[in-house]
């Protein structure tokens, strides 16, 4: 009977440490999916094109996914989509001032799609998307591509 007991302790002490684990890294996963959002969101230069934007949304899903999207005064929307783990590279051209970050994926792996376009409406695939930045210091640039890097392994690895 005390054996059994033993036992039964040691089956519920790894349980719960396994399960605690598990919460772990998936709060990691989330802290590290936050700080990208943030850090994207909170240097995104709207007015970096001829056309100055109305509006942008910047999300990573928890189903891994990274989305862009770019509307217009005029209405157009462009849309970018593309799954964390096809992703290649983060490249960055220009200034700490002002310049473009560059998401490459494996392949043309990027979803684009535009909507309310007077050329009209796209449906294509790119193996790169460009974000334009602002006041990004190279320290966080780093941060930024390899939380990036991170969360490329966490997601293939699930």
């Amino acid at each position: 009977m005390i054996k059994n007991k033993t036992f039964l302790q040691i089956i519920s002490i790894s349980l719960l440490f396994f399960i605690s684990s598990a919460f772990i890294v998936s709060n990691s996963e989330d802290e590290t999916m936050l700080f990208i959002q943030n850090t994207l969101n909170s240097h995104f230069n709207k007015g970096a094109n001829e056309r100055i934007l109305k509006n942008y949304e910047i999300n990573l899903t928890k189903d891994g996914f990274f989305r862009c999207k770019k509307i217009y005064p005029e209405g157009k929307i462009e849309y970018f989509s593309f799954n964390l783990i096809k992703f290649k590279s983060l490249d960055f051209a220009g200034t700490e001032e002002f310049g473009d970050l560059y998401l490459k994926t494996v392949s043309d792996d990027v979803i684009v799609q535009t909507f309310h376009d007077r050329e009209g409406d796209l449906d294509s695939m790119a193996n790169y998307l460009v974000i334009p930045i602002k006041n990004l210091e190279m320290d966080s640039l780093i941060l930024l591509e390899k939380n990036f890097s991170e969360l490329h392994q966490k997601i293939k690895n699930r």
